[in-house]
Parts: C-alpha cells; structure tokens; sequence
C-alpha cells in the first residue's frame, strides 16, 4: 500500500456524474458497489476475467490508487455492480468481503470435485476455519452454502467467538467453537489471518493426510520468518497437502464472484450486517475508524464503516 494513497477498497458509492459511454443502466443516483479490480484488459488473465492476475500488474483501488475515502472518485462503469433497490448500503458494503470468500469456496469446490471425481448431496468433511476476524466468520456461512456440516473455528478474541456462535444459530448450522489450547485434524483448513500471525505454521499441523489448505490471509513473509512461524514444507510433502492460494476475486464462473456475493446478501445480508459492523463513524470522525480496527481487542472492533 502507498502512502499517499486515499484508502477505501470496500466501498458503497452513489452515481452523481455519468459520461458518455458509461451503460444506460446506470442511473444517476443509483447505489453501486465497486468491485476495486483494474487491469490491464488485453492480457490472457483479463480476458479469463482474473483481473488480479493481470500480467501488467493490477491496481486495486483503494490500495494502489485514491480509493473509497474520497469524496469522489471517477471509476469506469466496468467496475460497478449496481446494488438492488432493497438493499441498504449497511449490508451492500458488505459485498466485497462476501465476494474474497465466495473466490475461495469455490476453488475449494473445484478441488473436491477433482478429488472425489463425483457430487454428494451429503458433505463429510471436516472443516477448520482459522480466524474470526471478517473472512473467517462469512467462511461459516459459506461453508453453511457449500453444505458442509463438520465446522471448526479458531479465533483470538472472546467477542469473535460470540459472533461465531450467534451466526451459527442464526443460519442453522452446527458449529464448534475451539478452546485456545484445542487441537484438530481437519479435511479441509481455511487460512484467514495473515499478517505475522503462526496460522500458517499451525494451518499444516492441523491438516489430515491429503487435506486442501487454502490461504487465503495476506502473510508478510519476513515477519513470519524472523518468528519461526513458517509452515514445514516436510509436513507438506509427506501429508501430500493441496495447498491454494486464494486473492480478491474474479468474474472466470457463469456468475461473478461479485455477482453471486450480492445474491447471497440479499438473503443474508441483514443478519450478517448487524453481526459484523461493530462501528459506524462519520467521516470527519475517519481517524477513529483506524483507530478501532488497530486495537480489535479493546473496541471489540469487527467491520468498522466511514459514513459520508
């Protein structure tokens, strides 16, 4: 990420000015959100639809470029998913998170399909979710969708155990909650963390022989390996891991990832918003937002929101 850089990949925005050749589906004052994906748009990766595997480089907005925190911002109608009229922009800023794990459930599902060489109605596997920050407690629900019964999570924080837990009622679907010291061999092992965290490391421990480990957590590599939280590569071997990495999303499948995210909101979308947002700040007020997602222990911070 730059410094410079106005940050804000998740974001909700209103048509204000349209150009030319922006589609007439577009109206001014419709609500869209922004899938923050720019490509080069020629490359083999962009034809597939995988602009974040653009061969130039991808700019994410937001990240790369001036982002969500503008007061405007001027993007290419490509990059706009208009939300539905019932949909309100608490539960569509949610789109994009939804979006990163719908990407990583359905290469888990290719996989499986590779694997088993059949479809079953019913789903035996054993699933570990690590981390209860945002994309760990949305892989419940889409491990729910995906009709698997034998969920696992791991997180760090009391408060993100009790989201687990109420979203798991909430959807219906039986869920454990792991002690800190709790150990488990899982089928499949969903990497949400990242960052210097040793659930990489832990994320091979706790794979079964022949296991899908998806990664899907940003690791800074040198930190992981200044703290001797590097995954063994022996284990990988030796257990014959599958091992995926999963970034952002893509439109490669009959229905973007996008697309398929805003469906499944508009059926969950309310209870996983009120779940999920913890804060909600005007943007004069923008630095608090910060400063709650920097301590999550302190402000029991889950999804924190700039209001404009």
């Amino acid at each position: 990420m730059l410094s410079r850089v106005i940050r804000g990949h998740e974001f909700v925005s209103r048509v204000v000015e349209k150009g030319a050749k922006v589609a007439e589906s577009l109206e001014l004052g419709d609500l869209v959100v922004v899938e923050p994906l720019r490509g080069c748009g020629v490359c083999t990766f962009c034809n597939d639809g995988k602009f974040v595997l653009c061969e130039s480089g991808c700019d994410i907005v937001g990240v790369f470029s001036d982002g969500g925190l503008c007061e405007e911002i001027v993007l290419p109608d490509t990059l706009l998913y208009k939300v539905p009229p019932s949909m309100k922009p608490e539960v569509a800023v949610l789109v994009e998170p939804v979006a990163v794990v719908v990407h990583a459930f359905r290469k888990i599902e290719h996989q499986l399909k590779l694997k088993l060489k059949n479809d079953r109605l019913k789903r035996e596997e054993k699933v570990l979710i690590q981390g209860g920050g945002t994309l760990g407690i949305l892989s419940i629900l889409l491990a729910k969708l995906h009709g698997f019964e034998r969920v696992f999570l791991s997180a760090r924080y009391e408060f993100q155990k009790n989201i687990a837990k109420k979203l798991a009622e909430t959807i219906g679907i039986t869920l454990h909650v792991m002690e800190t010291k709790e150990k488990v061999k899982a089928d499949i092992v969903i990497e949400t963390v990242g960052g210097s965290a040793s659930t990489a490391k832990e994320a091979v421990e706790s794979c079964q022989n022949g296991a899908i480990l998806l990664l899907l957590g940003i690791f800074d590599d040198e930190l992981v390996k200044s703290q001797n939280h590097f995954p063994s590569m022996l284990q990988i071997v030796v257990k014959e891991l599958i091992i995926l990495g999963s970034n952002c999303y893509d439109r490669s499948s009959p229905k973007a990832d996008f697309d398929e995210s805003i469906a499944i909101l508009l059926e969950h979308g309310e209870a996983l918003s009120s779940l999920l947002i913890s804060h909600i700040v005007d943007f004069n007020d923008a630095a608090k937002a910060f400063e709650y997602a920097a301590s999550k222990d302190h402000h029991g911070a889950m999804k924190v929101v700039v209001k404009m």
